[in-house]
């Protein structure tokens, strides 16, 4: 092979993979040596920067604002995701001007002004998610212009408290409300426009009355509920009302289960598929247990979760009726002592829909292992019998499993993976980017 002499006899396509993997400080000085890394620069390198988060920064000397300004002139209209954090208005506009096709935005700690709000707007109308955190809201009317709002979520601040109405985006689809201090007039503003809102999450630790649980009984088209923090309200309320009108959940995360509270989600929420139970306790007594066996035999569940501190016996009543329709795919419990291996081939063998499992499982040992392999050969077997003429493979199944205690644990399966963490449940996965927190959809 001839030797290469310069620059020029290298591919563009090469020169633009080596340019890729530089940090965007290096592409900066790169791009200045030769008109051919300026033009590999201009139409190859920027385009697989789709997130941007200043709070990455700070602690580098070119973190102000106007050193990271030329690598957002190049990558700005690439960006899909931006995280934007203490900037004052006029600079957190200034930047997202540059960004013109941005879909997920997240303000930390940026004080907007009336003037900025609205022009807000007007930049970015494909915005599909705004997330606030720790911000100071005065204005109200960029919400009308924001049509394509879809996701927004309201943390750690005061909003609109000294409006009488405020018209939500009628598009929404879903609200996240942490920590505010106006919950049910917000809770209430939403009820009235945003006929279609599928989703609420809710972590709250004041104002929570019966005006709040009203408002959320009102919204009747919801089909993820998340409440936290409502175990210690002084004094209880009874919030079995609200799953009367909530005919519609397919998915709950909750912490406060009453006898009525329980009675209304078996007798109205036949549809829900996930249940996920915050249990604050030290343990759970025999009666909430009794009560979350009935939770567990509604017709349509096929994913639970429940954290906090559960018995070994309670844990395995739980998982033998959770097992035994069958059509379990996601399940996660601890409890202080592990389950022995033998449940993990009891719920592949009987639910063949499972995705996620975590039960905290004992050490596999090497003759438990091929036993692994018998029941999973048996499944892969059934599977080709029953698509004889495709080349289906079995869905991935992820095992949680502690490897730093039992050391990694690999399988001839692709479909079968042991990990540290399994993913969300899929019910509710589409719900959680919301919040922005990770950064993509």
């Amino acid at each position: 092979m001839d030797a290469i002499g310069n620059i020029n006899q290298l591919p563009v396509v090469n020169l633009a993979q080596i340019f890729e993997k530089l940090p965007w400080r290096e592409r900066l000085k790169i791009e200045q040596v030769c008109k051919k890394w300026q033009h590999v620069a201009k139409n190859f390198s920027w385009a697989n920067y789709k997130v941007f988060d200043n709070s990455e920064y700070k602690n580098w000397p070119e973190a102000k604002p106007m050193q990271i300004k030329p690598f957002f002139e190049r990558c700005g209209r690439h960006l899909r995701h931006l995280t934007l954090r203490t900037w004052s208005p006029q600079t957190v506009l200034s930047f997202i001007r540059m960004a013109p096709n941005v879909q997920h935005l997240l303000f930390w700690d940026v004080k907007l002004d009336d003037g900025s709000s609205k022009e807000l707007a007007g930049i970015v109308p494909g915005l599909k998610s705004l997330a606030y955190v720790f911000a100071e809201e005065k204005s109200t009317d960029y919400f009308k212009a924001m049509t394509g709002l879809e996701y927004l979520s309201i943390s750690e601040t005061a909003l609109f408290e000294q409006y009488s109405f405020v018209q939500f985006p009628s598009n929404l689809k879903y609200l996240g409300l942490r920590y505010v201090s106006n919950p049910a007039q917000i809770l209430s503003w939403v009820a009235e426009g945003c006929k279609d809102l599928k989703g609420l999450y809710l972590h709250l630790r004041w104002n929570i009355d019966e005006n709040l649980f009203r408002a959320i009984s009102r919204i009747k088209s919801l089909t993820y509920l998340a409440m936290v923090t409502w175990r210690d309200l002084n004094p209880p309320y009874e919030i079995g009302y609200v799953f009367e009108e909530l005919t519609e959940l397919r998915a709950l995360e909750i912490d406060t289960l009453d006898e009525k509270t329980i009675s209304a989600i078996m007798k109205h929420c036949n549809k829900l598929e996930h249940l996920d139970i915050f249990n604050r306790n030290d343990t759970i007594s025999a009666e909430q247990h009794a009560a979350i066996l009935r939770l567990a035999s509604l017709p349509n569940l096929c994913s639970f979760a429940i954290s906090g501190r559960i018995s070994n016996k309670q844990r395995t009543e739980l998982v033998n009726r959770l097992i035994a329709k069958g059509n379990l795919q996601y399940i996660k419990m601890y409890a202080q002592a592990p389950l022995e291996p033998e449940v993990l081939l009891e719920i592949l063998r009987r639910c063949k829909s499972i995705r996620s499992i975590a039960l905290n499982f004992s050490p596999i040992n090497s003759d438990f292992y091929s036993k692994i392999c018998q029941v999973v050969d048996e499944i892969d077997e059934e599977n080709r019998k029953q698509s004889a003429f495709t080349t289906m493979t079995h869905p991935i199944v992820e095992v949680q499993y502690n490897k730093y205690m039992a050391g990694n644990i690999t399988t001839p399966y692709k479909w079968l993976r042991f990990k540290d963490q399994i993913s969300s449940s899929a019910i509710c996965e589409k719900w959680k980017f919301g919040w922005l927190s990770a950064g993509k959809p």
